[in-house]
């Protein structure tokens, strides 16, 4: 492995491949702490492309306890330096998880093993991030926008980068999200004329994204109507649009959560001809 491959390990993770966990619940508010780690597959894909599929190998180890908690599962992650004809082992281990035990705990060593490699490990340096949970204490769907503000922030102070600063847009507010610069959506709609006619009742799809939470996906649009005013909704799931097509008539419903402010939701549309 040269030293250009080894930076090329350590780069950071785009939001996208990167999953958050619950470490503690506060006891007088439906919030939580929560934990970034990188995805096992986006670590695979890493090194893939990186390395090289025959570069690198794993081999697991588990040594039996009594219980989930006392039985451990040890990752040897290993990398061929091609200079020194030799492979190069580093490994970390960690217990049986309370649901899927072993998968869930030779996915976990996998992580820590890949850590030693420096894959992901400066996550450790993101630290005290809290976020509003459901009835199931799980992360609430509508706090991803808000997850990945503070995670891209991050990255942005882990770079050395200045935050720009945007003057009278509310802090964690998903409208302010993926939105083209000249278009800051304040209310229902707010931007600039349209570029084209729009038919009646017509919206374009200018922007999609798909948002990944605990135990489901939405899909984060941006329309735009006939007068060049955008909005930011959310789908449920993740519906077979794409940037451009026409929706008809949606229908969206204005909500507004304490952790992130108000937010929109696109319960139901016709897609033009």
């Amino acid at each position: 492995m040269t030293e250009e491959q080894a930076k090329q390990l350590a780069e950071p993770f785009t939001f996208d491949e990167i999953e958050w966990r619950v470490l503690r619940v506060s006891k007088n508010k439906p919030v939580a702490q929560v934990a970034a780690y990188v995805d096992s597959r986006a670590i695979q894909n890493r090194l893939d492309k990186v390395l090289g599929r025959e570069n690198w190998q794993n081999r697991f180890v588990t040594v039996a306890g009594k219980d989930n908690e006392g039985t451990s599962h040890i990752c040897e992650l290993s990398i061929f330096y091609p200079e020194r004809g030799e492979w190069i082992t580093k490994s970390d281990g960690a217990s049986s998880t309370d649901i899927e035990p072993v998968k869930g705990g030779l996915s976990n060593a996998f992580k820590r093993a890949a850590s030693m490699w420096n894959i992901g490990r400066y996550l450790y340096g993101l630290k005290n991030i809290w976020a509003q949970i459901d009835e199931y204490k799980a992360i609430a769907e509508e706090e991803y926008p808000e997850l990945e503000r503070k995670y891209n922030a991050f990255l942005k102070k882990l770079n050395g980068e200045k935050q720009p600063k945007k003057a009278g847009l509310p802090k964690g507010n998903p409208e302010t999200k993926k939105v083209p610069e000249q278009t800051i959506p304040t209310g229902r709609f707010s931007g600039q004329e349209a570029a084209k006619p729009l038919p009646k009742g017509g919206c374009l799809i200018t922007a999609m994204r798909v948002v990944k939470g605990a135990r489901s996906s939405q899909t984060l649009v941006t329309l735009q109507n006939a007068k060049g005013k955008s909005l930011c909704g959310y789908i449920q799931g993740e519906p077979a649009l794409q940037t451009g097509q026409i929706l008809l008539n949606p229908k969206i419903v204005t909500k507004n959560n304490p952790a992130v402010g108000e937010y929109h939701i696109i319960e139901s549309y016709d897609l033009a001809a």
